[in-house]
C-alpha cells in the first residue's frame, strides 16, 4: 500500500479528511497539484536543491519512486546513477555507488547535525542511507548492507544499531512560487503530508488500530493547522516506545530558490522582504513545533545548500535553538575522493582519468572546520565526465552542470554601490586570487553574496581557509562572465596579443599588467577591501582571458595560494621554447609597514595617500624603497628584483608598479610607469 507524495496530499482513508478541510489548492490527490506549465517548468536543465525529487511521484521524501519503470531501465541501459537516486536504488548497483557508510557506526548515539554543501553533492543520498540503516521497519535485509563498511566494520555492532522511527522532509522547490499565501499553503501541505505518512507507515509501532482521522484537526482558513496537528502528532510518538531520527533534507530549498531562480517573466524576484517571509514562515510552521518532540528526537541532521549563517537570527529562532552541529564524523560523507572517483570511473572505463584531471574537472572543495585536510571532488561533474567519455546517454534529469550558477552569472551588474557579487567583483576574484567575507545580507532576491557563490559550489575554501574557484571548469565560466567588461577597461582587442606575444620586448606586457594592477588595487582601497591584487592574479586576468592565444598554455595562476606556485611553466610546444615566469608580488601594504614600523596597522586613508604617492614616484625610487614581508623582515623592493637564468621575473609592487630586474631594462626590456 503506498504512502504519501513527496508534495504531501493525503490519499485513500485519509483523503476524506483532507477534502473536509477544503484546501483551495487541491486539485487530484494522485497527480499533485502541478499544472502542465508547471511540470515542464520542472524538466528544465536546474540545480536547485529538492528539484530533484519533485519530477517524479514518490511514496515518501526517501523511498523508491512508485513509477519506476523509467529509472530501472535507464539504470540497466546506462548503469550510471541518476540525479534522483537514493540509498535503496543504489544499493544494488555496486558499479553505481560509492560506499559512504563507514562514518556512519562513528557517529554519537545522540546528535543535532549539520550538513552543508553545494548542489548535487550527494547530501540526499547520504541523509537516505542513514534513514534505512536507522528505520524500525527498513525494508532491507542485513544481507544487503554486508557489501558496505559499516556492516563489515563489525557485524555485532551492526545488528545492536540504534532502531528508531524515522520522520523525513524534504521542502520541494515549489514553496517559493507565487505568493506568500502560496508559499504558505506548499509549507503546510508538505508538513501535514510527512506527518500523516509517518503515522500511517508506524501504525503498529505507534501503538494504533487505525489512522483515518488520528490526526485530524479542524482546518485554519482553509489550511492544515500545523501547530495544531504536530501537537497531536507528539502526543501520540511520546506514547510509544521509540525515538525519533529526523531527517531534513533541502531546509534552505525555498528560501535557495528565491535566491536564485528566475521568475517566469526572465527576471529575479525582486520583492523586497520575501526571504524574511520565508524564513518566518519556515520558523513557525516547521521548526518551531518540531522543537515541541525535542525530548523524543534522538537524532537529527538537516542538509542545505546555504548556512545557518545567511538567515535571520530574528526570524529562526527555533532553528537556532536546535544548536545544529557539524560534525567531524560526516566531513567526508559526501563527496569523492581521488581514490573513490578512481574506483568508481574504472567501472565505466577501461581506462581511468587521472587524479590530476579529475581535480581539474570536478574541483577540490574543503569545508571547515572539520574537512580541511582531504579535498573531494563534484560527484555529478565525476558522472557527467564519465558518461562523456564512455558515450552514455545520460537521463535528461542529469543536467548540464552548475546552470543555476550560469545564469546567476549572467545576471550580474557591471558594478554596485554594496556588497553583492558584481562583474567588478569577479574581476577581483581573478586578479586577487580569493575573495574576502563581507556579511552583507540582500534583501531581495536579485542580489547575491560572496557566501552565496560558495554556497552554491563555485568557490571553496582552501587549506588555508581562504575562499578560491573550485575547479578550472568553473574558472573559464568566470573568465567567459567578466571579458565583456574587462575588455572596455583594459581595451584587450589590440593590447593583448601584442602583449603576451613580447612583440618589441617586455615593455607592453609591463604596460598592460601595471595597467590592471594600479585599476584593481584604487577599486579595492575605495571600497575598503583588506585584499589587494597579485602579479598571479594578473597573469590569470591576461594569459587566461577567453583571447588569449595562451589560454590553455598555462594552468591556472590562482586556484592555490600565490606562494605554491613560485614559478609558472608554459606547457611544451614542438613549435616555441616554453617560456618560465617567476611573479611575485610586494604588497601595499607591506610598503607602508616598512615605511611606518611603529604605528601598526594602515588605515585606509594611509594607503589610499601611499598609493597615490607610488603614481607619479619615478622608478629607481621605488626599487629603493624599505618592503616588509608578512614575517616583518625588512628588505629593498630591488632585492626581490633579482635576476635569474631562464626566468622571467615579473614584481607586482604597492599595487601600483610591474617590475623587472634591471638587467632586463639594460637589453631594453623596462619595466613600466602606470598608464592609465
Amino acid at each position: 500500500m503506498n504512502e504519501l507524495s513527496d508534495s504531501g496530499f493525503l490519499f485513500g482513508p485519509l483523503l476524506t479528511a483532507f477534502r473536509s478541510a477544503a484546501f483551495p489548492r487541491l486539485t487530484d490527490p494522485f497527480s499533485g497539484c502541478y499544472s502542465e506549465s508547471d511540470t515542464e517548468e520542472l524538466k528544465t536543465d536546474d540545480e536547485l536543491p529538492g528539484r530533484k525529487r519533485l519530477r517524479l511521484p514518490t511514496t515518501s521524501s526517501f523511498s523508491s519512486s512508485a513509477d519506476t519503470s523509467f529509472r530501472a531501465e535507464a539504470s540497466s541501459q546506462h548503469n550510471l546513477p541518476d540525479i534522483d537516486d537514493l540509498f535503496n536504488d543504489l544499493i544494488n548497483q555496486p558499479e553505481a555507488y560509492v560506499d559512504k557508510t563507514a562514518c556512519i557506526a562513528q557517529l554519537p548515539a545522540k546528535y543535532f547535525a549539520l550538513l552543508v554543501r553545494p548542489p548535487r553533492f550527494g547530501k540526499s543520498t547520504f541523509l537516505s542511507t542513514l534513514a534505512e540503516y536507522y528505520d524500525a521497519r527498513s525494508v532491507l535485509r542485513d544481507d544487503d548492507w554486508s557489501h558496505l563498511d559499516v556492516y563489515k566494520a563489525s557485524t555485532n555492532t551492526f545488528a545492536t544499531r540504534d532502531r528508531h522511527l524515522c520522520l523525513l522532509f524534504c521542502f520541494p522547490t515549489t514553496i517559493m512560487r507565487g505568493q506568500p499565501s502560496d508559499i504558505e499553503w506548499d509549507i503546510r501541505s508538505h508538513v501535514s503530508g510527512q506527518l500523516y505518512s509517518f503515522v500511517y507507515k508506524y501504525t503498529a509501532e505507534l501503538g494504533l488500530s487505525g489512522v483515518s482521522d488520528i490526526l485530524e484537526v479542524p482546518a485554519l482558513h482553509g489550511q492544515p493547522n500545523i501547530l495544531a496537528m504536530f501537537a497531536k502528532f507528539w502526543d501520540i510518538v511520546k506514547k510509544s516506545s521509540y525515538d525519533i531520527f529526523v531527517g531534513v533534507d533541502d531546509y534552505d530549498a525555498a528560501i535557495s530558490a528565491h535566491e536564485f531562480l528566475l521568475s517566469e517573466d526572465g527576471e529575479y524576484d525582486g520583492r523586497l522582504g520575501l526571504r524574511d517571509t520565508i524564513e518566518e514562515l519556515l520558523d513557525t510552521l516547521f521548526w518551531c513545533p518540531l522543537l515541541d518532540g525535542i525530548d523524543v528526537i534522538a537524532k537529527l541532521l538537516v542538509t542545505g545548500t546555504l548556512t545557518p549563517q545567511t538567515l535571520n537570527p530574528q526570524l529562526s529562532k527555533s532553528m537556532s535553538a536546535f544548536a545544529l552541529m557539524e560534525l567531524p564524523e560526516l566531513a567526508l560523507s559526501c563527496g569523492f575522493n581521488d581514490d573513490e572517483a578512481h574506483n568508481f570511473s574504472g567501472a565505466f572505463l577501461p581506462h581511468c582519468p587521472s587524479a590530476t584531471d579529475f581535480r581539474d574537472l570536478a574541483g577540490q572543495y574543503y569545508f571547515p572546520p572539520h574537512c580541511t585536510s582531504t579535498p573531494l571532488l563534484h560527484p555529478q561533474q565525476i558522472i557527467l565526465h564519465i558518461a562523456r567519455l564512455a558515450n552514455k546517454v545520460l537521463s535528461p534529469r542529469l543536467t548540464t552542470p552548475f546552470h543555476t550558477l550560469s545564469v546567476m552569472l549572467e545576471s550580474l551588474q557591471e558594478d554596485a554601490d554594496d556588497e553583492r557579487v558584481t562583474i567588478n567583483t569577479l574581476i577581483d576574484l581573478l586578479t586577487q586570487g580569493t575573495l574576502e567575507h563581507t556579511g552583507y545580507r540582500p534583501l531581495h532576491g536579485w542580489a547575491f553574496t560572496v557566501e552565496a557563490l560558495r554556497d552554491l559550489g563555485l568557490l571553496s575554501y582552501d587549506p588555508e581557509r581562504q575562499l578560491r574557484v573550485a575547479s578550472k571548469n568553473l574558472l573559464r565560466k568566470i573568465h567567459s562572465t567578466v571579458y565583456p567588461v574587462a575588455r572596455a577597461y583594459f581595451d584587450l582587442p589590440s593590447e593583448l596579443a601584442p602583449a603576451l606575444c613580447l612583440d618589441g620586448g617586455f615593455q607592453r606586457l609591463l604596460v598592460l599588467a601595471t595597467k590592471v594592477l594600479a585599476n584593481r588595487t584604487r577599486r579595492s582601497l575605495s571600497r575598503r577591501s583588506n585584499m589587494e591584487p597579485t602579479m598571479h592574479g594578473v597573469f590569470e586576468l591576461l594569459f587566461r582571458s577567453p583571447i588569449s592565444a595562451w589560454e590553455d598554455v598555462y594552468d591556472s595562476f590562482i586556484l592555490v595560494p600565490a606562494q605554491q606556485l613560485p614559478y609558472i611553466d608554459e606547457k611544451p610546444s614542438p613549435d616555441v621554447e616554453p617560456r618560465r615566469w617567476g611573479l611575485r608580488t610586494l604588497t601595499l601594504r607591506g610598503l607602508w609597514r616598512a615605511l611606518n614600523p611603529n604605528d601598526g596597522d594602515p588605515t585606509f586613508e594611509a594607503l589610499t595617500a601611499l598609493h597615490e604617492e607610488l603614481e607619479t614616484m619615478e622608478e629607481p625610487k621605488i626599487r629603493e624603497m624599505p618592503f616588509s614581508d608578512s614575517e616583518g623582515i625588512v628588505s629593498r623592493v630591488e632585492d626581490y628584483l633579482v635576476p635569474e637564468q631562464g626566468v622571467n621575473m615579473m614584481v607586482a609592487v604597492g599595487g601600483t608598479r610591474v617590475l623587472m630586474p634591471l638587467a632586463s631594462s639594460l637589453d631594453n626590456l623596462s619595466s613600466a610607469k602606470q598608464v592609465d
